[in-house]
């Protein structure tokens, strides 16, 4: 009678079933709500990043725009100060080459007059030494006929003596004095004259030889003065030469940089956009060269790129990792799914076969067929082989811990599900590195 009232009362599993259906089914539900909720946050995040992106771009344009139009006012002033230089030394260069042109110019017409002036003074020294040995002959003949006149009027005394002696003795009586007296003075009238004319000349010789003294200073002072003219002018043209050559290679080397400018001033951009605002120490990196700034970079970026190859490894055995348990949580899901559906479609005969056609019905023992006994088999975790004949009581523990054992199944299968997104995500984010 108790079995008839057991059979006759309701099956309690369908409603079982279908609390704990509703029950996961809002445990889902509140899962989905907190999972779009996150979603909703990450969402949120990647379009404020996607904003900022966006201004950064528009930022970056703006800022690729100022600093090309400041390359292109920088380069205009570039051209603009190097035209100017050239110009000015230019200028520079065709004013000095007019002053030396007048230097050389006046050089050469000082020269020219120094050596007419040398001229003129050869010419006079030659005529004063013409004039000079004209009074030297002149003087040694006056000498000579002073001399022969020096010894004349000796032996002319003698004579002289002798007739007045004679003349006394004569004319003692005849008086013949004047004649005498105008005989004895005109031997000496003749000498003074020889005196005067040779002091005469001995004065004029001696001007001329002082003059001629004159002349030879004047001549070796010009002569001085034109040779240090000679030098200066010469050491003025090697300087003006040397001024003119390094004039040249300085434009030379001034047409082969003329880059420098362009080249400095990229360097200077490059610098403040890759060491600006972004360091720490900037007052420190502007002092530094470029070069210094770039290793520092290099060797930033060398340990930066072996962290991120790091990091890469480590995410890559993870997602190995992660990849195994998943393909091993696929297909134990899998295995469960085809048992949850072999279980319900065992369920669903034992169902039917517990039903018996009539009331009256007093057997208790029925047959099970072979997927309960595989199931059986594979959760009662005895080896030995099935009974073939149950009784109704142990058919509805069996039934309860078939229930049980599906509902486990689908919990992990749901878990599994669950999971499936994470790793998902993290393949993603493997990808990306």
């Amino acid at each position: 009678n108790v079995y008839k009232r057991l059979i006759d009362v309701p099956d309690p599993v369908p409603a079982l079933e279908l609390s704990q259906q509703l029950h996961l089914k809002l445990q889902r539900m509140h899962d989905i709500d907190t999972e779009n909720q996150k979603l909703r946050e990450t969402l949120e995040e990647y379009n404020k990043e996607f904003a900022e992106v966006k201004n950064q771009e528009v930022t970056i344009k703006t800022l690729k725009e100022k600093i090309r139009e400041y390359e292109q006012s920088m380069r205009n002033q570039a051209e603009n100060l190097a035209l100017e230089k050239h110009q000015q030394i230019h200028k520079n260069y065709e004013e000095k080459e007019r002053k030396f042109q007048e230097s050389h110019e006046s050089l050469v017409g000082k020269l020219q007059e120094a050596e007419l002036k040398v001229q003129t003074l050869q010419t006079a020294l030659e005529r004063t030494q013409t004039e000079l040995f004209d009074l030297k002959t002149k003087y040694d003949e006056e000498s000579t006929n002073f001399h022969f006149g020096v010894n004349c009027p000796f032996k002319t005394e003698a004579v002289e003596r002798e007739v007045e002696a004679l003349r006394e003795q004569i004319t003692s009586a005849n008086k013949s004095s004047p004649l005498q007296t105008r005989i004895d003075s005109t031997p000496y009238t003749d000498e003074s004259a020889e005196l005067v004319s040779r002091s005469s000349l001995e004065s004029e010789l001696s001007a001329k030889e002082r003059e001629m003294l004159q002349l030879v200073e004047d001549v070796q002072r010009l002569q001085a003065s034109l040779s240090t003219l000679r030098e200066s002018s010469a050491a003025q043209i090697s300087q003006l030469q040397q001024q003119l050559k390094s004039q040249t290679q300085l434009e030379e080397k001034l047409q082969t940089q003329t880059d420098y400018e362009e080249v400095k001033k990229e360097l200077s951009i490059l610098k403040s956009m890759e060491f600006g605002p972004c360091d720490s120490s900037t007052a420190q990196d502007s002092s530094k060269p470029l070069e210094v700034l770039l290793l520092e970079k290099n060797r930033s970026l060398q340990s930066e790129s072996a962290s991120l190859r790091i990091a890469n490894t480590e995410l890559s055995s993870c997602y190995a990792s992660l990849q195994l348990e998943f393909s091993a949580a696929v297909k134990t899901s899998a295995e469960q799914k085809e048992l949850i559906l072999k279980l319900e479609q065992d369920l669903s005969i034992i169902q039917t076969m517990s039903r018996p056609e009539a009331e009256g019905a007093d057997s208790s023992v029925v047959s099970i067929p072979e997927p309960i006994k595989e199931a059986t088999a594979l959760f009662s975790g005895v080896g030995g082989s099935p009974q073939t004949d149950l009784p109704q009581g142990q058919m509805d523990s069996l039934l309860s811990i078939i229930s049980s054992q599906r509902e486990r199944y689908r919990s992990r299968n749901q878990e599994l599900e669950a999971v499936s997104p994470s790793h998902h995500k993290i393949r993603l984010t493997w990808r990306s590195f």
